[in-house]
């Protein structure tokens, strides 16, 4: 068997230590896909052979029964999870299918860049609290991008997005995918959530918009989506 109990782990104690070896291959396989863009290897890929060598090595030495056990568990809470994200992601397929967003589109009314910055943030943080914020990225990005003509702008509001996303979800039991795990787990529940993790949402989002605000040059938001 592969796994074995020799090596001592702070995090695996006892009998946990036969997971090492999956432990260290899911480290690798991770740093290699965050590394990305300095390996040149596709994430998708990596993905692909970490799954499989991670299920090569569960069958070379762990307690089946116990492993079992623990699977069935993990998937159902992972089951409920997908479940809910299929239902939200269809309810915004739908809404982008009916052109439900362009709503959103016509309603920024944003004349300069800070201007638009301020909205673009606001409404993200917004979304993302009552949707998926992993969706809310992927709608705002698709909107910055049929707004947005200036690469370099666009990139810049990118950023502000995935940071207004994850400040606008993490107050609200739906709006990321880690505080829904643990709301459907019992671990959290809606009224102390939203009291304890709002406020630093806020300032979370107030920091990011107003660095980037500082940064940011006062110019016509009409130039930019007319530049090439």
């Amino acid at each position: 068997a592969i796994q074995h109990s020799l090596v001592s782990v702070p995090f695996l104690a006892g009998s946990q230590c036969e997971y090492l070896p999956i432990v260290a291959t899911f480290i690798a396989g991770y740093a290699v896909i965050v590394l990305e863009e300095q390996t040149g290897i596709s994430k998708a890929a990596t993905a692909l052979v970490l799954g499989v060598l991670l299920w090569a090595l569960v069958g070379t030495g762990i307690d089946l029964e116990n492993f079992n056990a623990a699977v069935e568990g993990t998937l159902e809470d992972v089951a409920e999870v997908v479940f809910f994200l299929l239902a939200a992601l269809s309810i915004v397929e739908i809404m982008d299918a009916y052109k439900g967003f362009d709503i959103i589109t016509k309603a920024i009314q944003a004349k300069t860049q800070k201007e638009l910055m301020v909205v673009i943030g606001i409404l993200t943080f917004l979304l993302s609290s009552v949707l998926n914020n992993l969706t809310v990225v992927i709608v705002m990005v698709s909107l910055l991008q049929k707004l947005v003509k200036d690469d370099d702008f666009r990139l810049k509001l990118g950023g502000l997005v995935v940071v207004a996303s994850n400040a606008g979800g993490a107050w609200t039991p739906i709006g990321d995918i880690t505080t829904t795990m643990l709301y459907i787990g019992g671990q959290v529940t809606t009224v102390p959530l939203l009291a304890n993790l709002f406020l630093p949402s806020i300032l979370c989002l107030v920091g990011a918009v107003g660095y980037e605000y500082l940064q940011t040059a006062d110019e016509p938001f009409s130039d930019t989506a007319e530049s090439t």
